[in-house]
């Protein structure tokens, strides 16, 4: 069983690895952090453009950039270790959902997983959240295991991750649970005194390093990174933000958790059974905090990554009940939950095929991705109609195989998107990157106008400079240094490109090109764009200016 997870894991997280680029803001900040940390040998420091940078503890820096030393400074390295861990992720879910329920319900989670659209989609970014959610995955094995050593290591490990939010998705529902189950007198066997020391002996030194080494940064971890985001966040986005969110990450087998939920879950009768008490611990790990971060200011995409292992097992659970008594297909929650599946699957087909029948892919100049779009659309009608099949057959095995492979497969083709479409987008600056990169010199000078790319200094191998954008030079050794790549103005740029020594290459926003093609009153000659971006330099390149 283990041998089949591990080839769907394969084939949905290796396929076509490495052929998109590293994507602003985040995978190209990630990427230069451990760029620069390999190339300084400081693994200690995370820096950006080569300054400081505390968003983040160092566990996901370190995988990232040991394996830019193994494998090179590219995207197939730089997304490996992430990718690794999402399959080893997939393998702990199989492993977990064996022991609270048994063997064929942890494969079925396990595959549920992994041929869900979110766990694979971000489990190919370059960011610290497969990291962190294989950190929870195994807090939870070794807890229900009664592995408490290893539970408060993988603590220690997600908080080296991403900082106190490890408490919120493992200790939050795990102190409930203990409550709603009556097993307080639990908390006496799980070795406290060793845990917490266990837990500072790895959690904490990095952190107290950095804050001995640089005044200040305690209180702007606690007051910024952790309280600004829960309750100060200028973003804040509605308490509904990531229903629509899960709904999108864990299709398609999200139309089935309401009656694998009525089914397993009620709080009636109490938690005598044992099974009874597994679902409410995946229950309370999904529940608690789903409920935190919809509360909090800051809401991004990534934050419930790590809550779809136990919608996996939950579901998983029901599917491995349903190849033993088909009277489940029968029930009403279940065929009003498949039927609003298989009437989601026809919506989107009907989308599809509007949108290659009335011209929008000439219309939005995708050309491109129209092979993927028809292949898309087959996937959906292949889908429709085999699951509808075997639904009315009363084939649950099959039923089950037709929907997991019409996901992978929608998936795969939707994956091999990207890279067609990331040169035409504002994600991507890697083509411009390269463009500067043919003809740079050391003394020539590369500039960002009002915006900052991160990916930038990763492909050229060197530092930039930014002009009108904010950083923290509060932790700087050397501030004065620091402040010659970070301009005041336009004022100060307009002297820049004023220099003949040297070439300035420059990318910015195109309103701000076209504003400085009108003000600037000597020449300067267009490379190339990239979605709303655009390179210019302010000398003569023969073949490659445009006015």
């Amino acid at each position: 069983m283990r041998l089949i997870l591990i080839v769907f894991c394969l084939v949905a997280l290796f396929f076509n690895l490495g052929q998109r680029s590293f994507w602003e803001p985040d995978e190209g900040r990630y990427a230069e952090i451990s760029r620069e940390m390999l190339a300084s040998g400081d693994w200690l420091t995370p820096r950006v453009n080569y300054l400081k940078h505390f968003d983040k503890p160092p566990i996901a820096y370190w995988l990232i950039g040991g394996s830019f030393k193994l494998f090179g400074q590219n995207e197939f390295a730089g997304h490996l270790p992430i990718v690794i861990l999402a399959l080893a992720g997939v393998l702990v879910t199989f492993s977990l959902g064996e022991h609270l329920f048994n063997r064929r319900a942890g494969f079925l989670s396990g595959l549920i997983l992994i041929s869900s659209l979110g766990y694979p989609a971000i489990g190919r970014i370059l960011s610290t959240d497969m990291v962190f959610t294989f950190f929870v995955l195994c807090a939870y094995l070794f807890f229900v295991r009664r592995s408490y050593l290893f539970f408060y290591l993988c603590l220690a490990l997600g908080f080296m991750t991403k900082g106190p939010v490890i408490f919120v998705l493992t200790l939050l529902p795990i102190l409930a649970y203990l409550i709603l189950t009556k097993q307080l007198s639990l908390i006496k066997k799980m070795q406290l005194g060793r845990g917490v020391l266990l837990f500072a002996l790895i959690g904490l030194p990095w952190f107290i390093y950095q804050i001995v080494n640089n005044q200040g940064l305690l209180n702007d971890w606690f007051f910024q990174q952790t309280i600004g985001r829960i309750v100060l966040h200028h973003d804040r986005e509605r308490f509904y933000f990531f229903i629509p969110i899960l709904i999108g990450l864990f299709s398609p087998w999200v139309f089935f958790l309401v009656p694998a939920l009525k089914k397993y879950l009620s709080f009636k009768g109490g938690f005598t059974d044992q099974n009874a008490q597994h679902t409410l611990l995946l229950f309370l790990w999904f529940i608690l905090p789903f409920i935190f971060f919809s509360c909090i200011g800051k809401k991004l995409v990534p934050y419930i990554l790590p809550l779809l292992p136990a919608l996996a097992i939950i579901v998983g659970r029901l599917w491995d009940e349903l190849f033993n008594d088909l009277k489940i297909l029968s029930e009403k929650v279940f065929a009003v939950s498949y039927y609003i599946f298989f009437s989601t699957l026809g919506i989107l087909t009907v989308a599809t095929i509007v949108f290659l029948t009335l011209g929008f892919v000439e219309k939005l100049n995708l050309q491109p991705i129209r092979a993927n779009i028809t292949a898309i659309t087959i996937i959906l009608i292949m889908g429709m109609s085999g699951s509808l099949f075997y639904f009315k057959l009363k084939k649950p095995r099959v039923l089950f195989l037709s929907i997991a492979l019409a996901a992978m497969s929608f998936f795969l083709v939707t994956i091999t998107v990207l890279p067609k479409i990331e040169a035409s987008t504002s994600k991507s600056i890697k083509a411009l990157a390269l463009q500067i990169k043919q003809d740079l010199k050391p003394e020539d000078k590369v500039v960002n106008y009002r915006c900052f790319l991160k990916s930038l200094p990763f492909y050229l191998g060197r530092r930039t400079i930014v002009v009108e954008r904010e950083r923290n030079l509060a932790y700087e050794e050397n501030p004065a240094s620091a402040r010659d790549y970070l301009l005041g103005d336009k004022q100060d740029l307009y002297r820049l490109l004023s220099q003949k020594q040297f070439k300035v290459y420059c990318i910015t926003y195109t309103w701000e090109f076209e504003q400085i093609q009108q003000e600037y009153p000597k020449p300067i000659y267009l490379l190339g764009q990239a979605g709303k971006y655009r390179l210019f330099v302010n000398q003569m390149r023969p073949k490659l200016m445009e006015r």
